[in-house]
């Protein structure tokens, strides 16, 4: 009975961690909060199994229609967060940030990597304006995330 006291809580707090992963980060507040609730909106979090064959253990996606939301907002944390990358990819369109693909520091031996794109910059997408914040973890390299995305 002891050890139902302390095995439970521990099952939690471990079950917990990898939704926690991205909270160090400044846009890390935008994942699982009133922001992939709004009308229009799609979160996505899948960890497991099913990354396997892409080497991750975590992906988590926010898309977000632009009209009710504060982009600059979340364009300051991608940038903010993107500024300690060990490797990026970013491109703009006049003085906004368009997309950004980052490679973040490691965290707990796994690589961490995080795509910001803001579809409400290029004309031709403008049926769907929207934005787009993904935080992925695993052994992949950028090299073989960027192979899985050009599929």
């Amino acid at each position: 009975m002891k050890y139902k006291h302390t095995l439970l809580p521990l099952l939690f707090y471990l079950c917990s961690l990898p939704l926690m992963a991205q909270k160090h980060l400044q846009v890390g507040h935008f994942f699982g909060s009133d922001y992939g609730k709004q009308k229009e909106a799609t979160e996505i979090l899948m960890k497991g199994k099913r990354l396997k064959p892409y080497n991750l253990m975590l992906f988590r996606s926010l898309t977000l229609p632009t009209q009710s939301i504060n982009i600059a907002e979340i364009e300051k944390a991608v940038t903010a967060d993107g500024s300690k990358a060990i490797d990026k990819e970013t491109g703009r369109k006049g003085n906004r940030l368009y997309y950004g693909f980052f490679q973040l520091q490691p965290l707990k031996g796994l690589n961490c990597y995080l795509f910001y794109r803001n579809n409400s910059l290029n004309p031709a997408n403008s049926r769907k304006a929207n934005i787009t914040l993904i935080y992925m973890e695993g052994k992949a390299s950028l090299d073989e995330l960027k192979k899985s995305f050009a599929r």
